[in-house]
């Protein structure tokens, strides 16, 4: 069947018939180089990249660390999800150092006196019960 006789079962013109069927041969054309990048380059750029990274080469690392998405070139711009993370990590670490310290500030975080005595007398004998503290009222 030739195009004009496509164009005329179709209901359509003849130069139209001609774009499609040119821009179906350059679709298959670029499926055809699509699959030789998938078939032999891509193959051998990973294999040029294990050999950097086996021999050391730090710049191909961190290349590809940012290609993956892992690092990020610190001079690009943020998007907000990623300023939103930042900050609610900030917030997070923030959180848990003010908890750390009053964790430390409390009698029984402080070993250095009394308190410390005590726990490192009941580890280091397990075998004697504590008794209960008598107080005496006034």
């Amino acid at each position: 069947m030739n195009n004009a006789e496509i164009a005329k079962e179709i209901g359509i013109a003849l130069v139209t018939v001609g774009r499609r069927l040119a821009f179906a041969n350059k679709a298959k054309l670029f499926a055809t180089y699509e699959q030789q990048i998938f078939d032999e380059l891509i193959p051998a750029a990973m294999k040029a990249i294990k050999t950097a990274l086996d021999d050391g080469d730090a710049e191909t690392a961190l290349e590809m660390l940012k290609g993956m998405g892992i690092m990020k070139d610190p001079k690009t711009a943020k998007s907000a999800v990623e300023i939103e993370d930042e900050n609610e990590l900030q917030n997070y670490l923030s959180n848990a150092r003010v908890e750390k310290l009053n964790e430390r500030n409390t009698i029984d975080a402080d070993t250095s006196g009394l308190a410390g005595l005590i726990e490192l007398t009941a580890e280091a004998n397990p075998e004697i019960e504590a008794e209960p503290l008598l107080v005496s009222e006034p």
